[in-house]
């Protein structure tokens, strides 16, 4: 995954070189006064789904629809060339997921997902600057273009993020913002057990990198009206997109009882988002599986969740989300600048 990111990187900081050194000789190309080059800006309608330690990124394709999460956004567009647009998007993006409803109770491979019984809500505000390639050659001049295009698209953008969960009934029921309650001992030095002294993580950024990289096609609905459809994975640098990224830390190094109850939801007997029961599935584990057992704080727990070293995520993938939906846009000037003036 970490060479992956690298070439892509790679290959959007060259696309992006090109696009840069392809203008002043569009420029230089400009004949018989037309006017070519086209800016547009438009509007963006979509919907989003997230893959991570709550929705295993090998389900790429089959991910939990009911997850699904709306998308919305504005961009402005230049076309530099017969193949090449260069875009900015500023979007945002809803993410959710629940153990509780996307992890089977009685399979083997999601069951521990289930009992761990995280969610999450993640409200996404993204900046990005994208490239487009069209397959088809379209001409210069805005009202000759193809009337359907299908492009590539690579970008580089930032986000910001804060994921919240809902707490347990006896803390209220409500939303509440996950990064400051240190689930998992970020940026906290343990202080308990044997390992006492020692760092956990840093605290996640709510900034972070991203990369779009997807498909698209776009129509011509008149000589000034383009209506396209994107899908682009975005593929991020952070692992905690849903507050879930290493291990438990050791309850008594969390600073609040909110903490260690949001850090440790295994023995809840109700869903805290949906209010669903988990009493039956709930029993079937502990009675045939894992039996209930103190943490290291003397509460209850099940064997293998909720004490300092026990797996709660998936540390070796980073979150990932996609974004696909509709873009319509408006051409609203056309001409490039020569380099030693006005318009051609």
């Amino acid at each position: 995954m970490k060479n992956f990111k690298k070439s892509v990187l790679l290959i959007l900081l060259l696309s992006l070189y090109i696009g840069v050194q392809a203008q002043p000789y569009i420029a230089s190309r400009l004949v018989d006064g037309r006017k070519i080059g086209y800016l547009s800006v438009g509007v963006n309608v979509g919907f989003t789904n997230y893959f991570g330690d709550l929705n295993p990124q090998e389900q790429y394709i089959s991910t939990d629809l009911t997850k699904t999460r709306p998308s919305i956004g504005i961009n402005l567009t230049r076309k530099l060339s017969p193949r090449i647009m260069v875009r900015g998007d500023f979007n945002w993006a809803r993410l959710a997921a629940n153990d509780f409803q996307a992890a089977d109770p009685v399979d083997e491979r999601s069951r521990y997902r289930y009992i761990r019984n995280a969610h999450f809500r993640n409200d996404l505000w993204e900046l990005s600057a994208v490239v487009t390639y069209d397959l088809l050659r379209s001409p210069f001049v805005f009202h000759k273009r193809v009337p359907v295009t299908p492009y590539l698209l690579l970008g580089l953008g930032l986000f910001y993020h804060d994921p919240k969960a809902k707490t347990p009934e006896e803390f209220g029921n409500d939303w509440v913002r996950l990064r400051p309650l240190r689930t998992e001992g970020q940026g906290l030095v343990r202080e308990f057990g044997p390992n006492a002294g020692t760092k956990y993580d840093k605290p996640y950024s709510l900034f972070q990198p991203v990369i779009p990289v997807g498909v698209g096609v776009r129509f011509k609905l008149n000589d000034r009206t383009d209506l396209s459809f994107e899908v682009a994975y975005r593929i991020s640098f952070t692992d905690y997109l849903d507050d879930v990224g290493g291990n438990y830390a050791n309850p008594n190094d969390l600073e609040s009882d909110l903490a260690r109850a949001i850090a440790n939801r295994t023995l809840e007997l109700t869903d805290a988002q949906t209010g669903g029961s988990r009493s039956t599935d709930l029993d079937n584990f502990i009675n045939n599986v894992s039996p209930i057992v103190l943490d290291q704080a003397g509460r209850p727990t099940i064997t293998g969740f909720g004490n300092d070293g026990d797996k709660r995520g998936e540390n070796a993938n980073q979150d990932i989300y996609l974004v696909a939906g509709f873009k319509l846009n408006y051409i609203l000037g056309v001409g490039l600048r020569c380099p030693g003036g006005g318009k051609r």
